[in-house]
């Protein structure tokens, strides 16, 4: 062939190349344009084109020639075609009986391998101008196929893109010089209006009055490049006249190759009533655990106070940010019994009694709690029961008491209707030994004695009366100016005789002291103590009294030479119904309550 034959050969397979379609055509046909090509310029007998197929990792013919209906499948590293692939080169064989040419040629766009171009022809081999319209006509079939793609994403694309703004649950808009050029269906039932009423509108009119300008400037100056934030809320105007609120993300955009501004809008009248709700709810419960008796708290995993409400800082001051272990109970460490595990790790419910650092006593109740941020903490409730503990242990002194009281009572009963009815018996019998007496002499002495007896009853009836009127506190002192020598014999005086019984010598050490106080009460005071010194003396013993002053005091002592008291018994003698021995109730009568008059009515 001449040079002038080959550059009209080559002329007719660009023209051949270049009249493959790439605007408005389908895949399948450019595949069999490309096809058609193939045979009648390369007078090929077979000839195929694989493409690669990503869900199957496989290259699967798409047209063919030659090789009958069936459609081809090769798999990765099956054969020379998948080779031609792999490589991304021409590759030119001979089949092996030598009778077959082969041409494979990579089909290319850019950097990207589509597939393989496959032809065949008996005995006459490629030539390289064949090779070269082989190349090109695999590079131009690569860019229209590949513009197919392109055009075909773009269209899925802004298909999706529609529907997406069509159907989103957002307002959706765009705005140029101020008015709207679109709006999505949202849009329309956010305001009220139809697209056709908008394209007529200034965007500022959906604006409520206290906000129109400062919505108009803003969208304005963004429309015009200008640096404003895109997130905003603002009162909106419905068709309807009813106020909405609104937040706006807008951002400017090229449309129809101008400057416009394309913006989302939701409606957050809903939100901002339930915002509205929750703050007033927070408020409310922020105001019941602030106003709480009970102290709260909340404490973290390190054991840090997140949370003190204003029960506990009165108490022990704002500590928020500190170790709960040093705050509560002034230690370095966790406390040993601590129950932030139990409660965090096994979700129990944990009420103890607990001392703190302030030594009041409170009923901790502790719960797990979940904040916001789905941290895990502890919540706890301390409600102080001091009072209510040391209120339990006056109840159990005061029952105590009141058993103790009860024993009295029955104690008394017993004793005091013993110690009663003994000299009543004795100036009944004394009394009726008198009306039989035969002489005058005789029935004086009778009488005497239950004279005698019956004043022995009345000083016990006095100490009841005392004891009774003292434990109900309403004793009341009659206080005069006497002198107390004379009150203590006059005392002596109604014990010279039970005294001279016993052979008892009283001896009497007391200044003339003028004094102001109760004068009947020292007196049954005194009686007492003489009474005492006498009955439990010796026969022939002693009884000293003196009195002495020391500074503003007066001191008056009875001192006896009787059975004495051991020093582990000083303490009962003044309790109610006491004698030390009960052997010595029976040898010495008695209620065994002087004492225990006698001081109470000292320190009254």
């Amino acid at each position: 062939m001449s040079d002038i034959e080959r550059k009209i050969a080559e002329l007719s397979v660009l023209y051949e190349i270049s009249s493959i379609p790439t605007v408005g055509i389908t895949e399948s046909k450019i595949l069999d344009i490309a096809i058609d090509k193939t045979l009648r310029t390369l007078r090929s007998e077979k000839c195929a084109i694989f493409l690669y197929d990503k869900e199957k990792k496989a290259l699967i013919s798409k047209a063919n020639l030659g090789f009958g209906k069936r459609r081809l499948i090769v798999n990765p590293g099956e054969n020379e075609i998948w080779m031609c692939f792999s490589a991304e080169k021409q590759m030119l064989l001979r089949s092996d009986n030598n009778t077959n040419c082969i041409l494979l040629s990579p089909i290319k766009a850019g950097e990207r391998t589509l597939g393989v171009l496959y032809a065949a022809r008996t005995f006459k081999e490629f030539e390289e101008s064949e090779l070269r319209y082989f190349d090109l006509l695999c590079l131009r079939l690569g860019s229209a196929l590949w513009d197919i793609k392109l055009k075909k994403r773009l269209k899925e694309s802004e298909h999706k893109y529609r529907n997406l703004v069509e159907n989103a649950l957002t307002g959706i808009y765009i705005f140029q010089n101020g008015k709207f050029v679109y709006v999505n269906k949202y849009f329309e039932e956010i305001f009220g209006y139809s697209l056709k009423e908008l394209k007529n509108m200034y965007f500022w009119e959906l604006v409520a009055p206290e906000d129109r300008e400062f919505v108009k400037q803003r969208g304005l100056a963004r429309e015009r490049g200008e640096d404003v934030p895109p997130r905003y809320e603002f009162k909106g105007l419905r068709k309807d006249g009813k106020i909405i609120d609104l937040e706006v993300y807008a951002t400017r955009i090229k449309y129809h190759g101008k400057p416009a501004v394309q913006g989302h809008v939701a409606d957050i009248t809903e939100r901002k009533k339930a915002e509205k709700l929750l703050r007033l709810e927070k408020e409310r419960l922020n105001t019941i655990i602030q106003s709480m008796g009970d102290g709260l708290d909340i404490v973290d995993r390190n054991y840090i106070i997140r949370f003190m409400n204003n029960a506990l800082i009165k108490e022990f001051g704002n500590r928020i940010g500190e170790p709960c272990y040093k705050v509560f109970h002034g230690l370095d460490k966790p406390c040993e019994n601590c129950t932030f595990y139990e409660v965090i790790n096994e979700g129990k419910t944990i009420k103890r009694e607990k001392t703190l650092i302030n030594g009041k006593t409170y009923l901790s109740t502790a719960t797990l709690f979940k904040d916001i941020d789905g941290s895990v903490l502890k919540l706890r409730i301390l409600k102080d029961i001091t009072e209510k503990i040391e209120a339990a242990q006056k109840l159990r002194r005061a029952y105590i008491k009141l058993k103790e009281v009860e024993k009295l009572k029955s104690d008394i009963i017993a004793n005091v209707s013993h110690e009663l009815k003994t000299p009543l018996t004795i100036a009944m019998g004394m009394i009726e030994l008198a009306n039989l007496a035969d002489n005058e002499k005789e029935r004086k002495e009778y009488l005497t004695r239950a004279k005698k007896a019956l004043i022995r009853q009345n000083y016990i009836i006095d100490d009841l009366i005392a004891f009774s009127r003292v434990e109900r506190g309403t004793y009341e002192l009659n206080i005069e100016r006497f002198n107390l020598k004379e009150v203590i014999y006059q005392s002596v005086y109604e014990k010279h005789e039970f005294a001279r019984k016993k052979n008892i010598e009283i001896t009497i050490n007391v200044p003339n002291i003028e004094i102001e106080g109760g004068k009947l009460e020292l007196k049954h005071v005194i009686l007492c103590l003489i009474d005492n010194a006498i009955k439990f003396n010796r026969e022939g013993g002693k009884v000293i009294i003196e009195a002495k002053v020391i500074e503003n005091e007066v001191i008056v002592s009875v001192e006896d030479t009787g059975i004495g008291i051991k020093k582990k018994d000083l303490a009962k003698i003044f309790e109610p119904l006491t004698q030390l021995d009960h052997s010595e109730r029976r040898r010495y009568s008695g209620t065994g309550m002087g004492l225990s008059v006698a001081k109470r009515i000292i320190e009254l």
